[in-house]
């Protein structure tokens, strides 16, 4: 009996017909079609972000299970499955500093904090990185401040 697979960023269970595929167009084996397209990510976006997404869907998992379940008990079975997930195991792990900020801008913005980004205070290891992580700072509803050096 063959194991069960899962997209690794959206968890949902992976059949050949939903594979995404990678840059040269051949299959890729750890993301459905849905996440992952042409050796690219389709959606740009948290973990938390895709776990509010994915929320929707709460009516198709039902349709497996024997007793339902609520949206919030499918929120909170996420919160604890996605961090094992390939995708955002590497942001969890700190391997890229872009995308715990990015998390921790997404967070504190969604409680309703006011976030400040000092633009040229940002640093990263990809230097290619930094427009988009300020594009999406700015996305967020963060107010860009640059400072002027004399």
């Amino acid at each position: 009996m063959e194991k069960m697979r899962f997209c690794q960023s959206c968890g949902m269970p992976l059949t050949d017909e939903v594979l995404g595929t990678n840059a040269d167009g051949s299959k890729n084996e750890d993301y459905c079609m849905y996440c992952y397209r042409d050796g690219k990510f389709l959606q740009d976006c948290t973990m938390e972000e895709m776990i509010e997404h994915c929320a929707q869907f709460v009516g198709a998992v039902n349709e497996g299970l024997e007793k339902p379940i609520t949206k919030e008990e499918y929120i909170g079975m996420m919160k604890t499955y996605f961090p094992q997930l390939k995708r955002w195991r590497k942001a969890l792990a700190g391997a890229d500093a872009t995308a715990c900020v990015k998390s921790t801008c997404f967070n504190m913005r969604k409680v309703g904090y006011v976030v400040h980004v000092f633009s040229d205070c940002v640093t990263s290891y990809d230097l290619k990185k930094l427009p988009e992580m300020l594009a999406y700072y700015e996305k967020q509803g963060c107010e860009l401040i640059t400072i002027k050096r004399k």
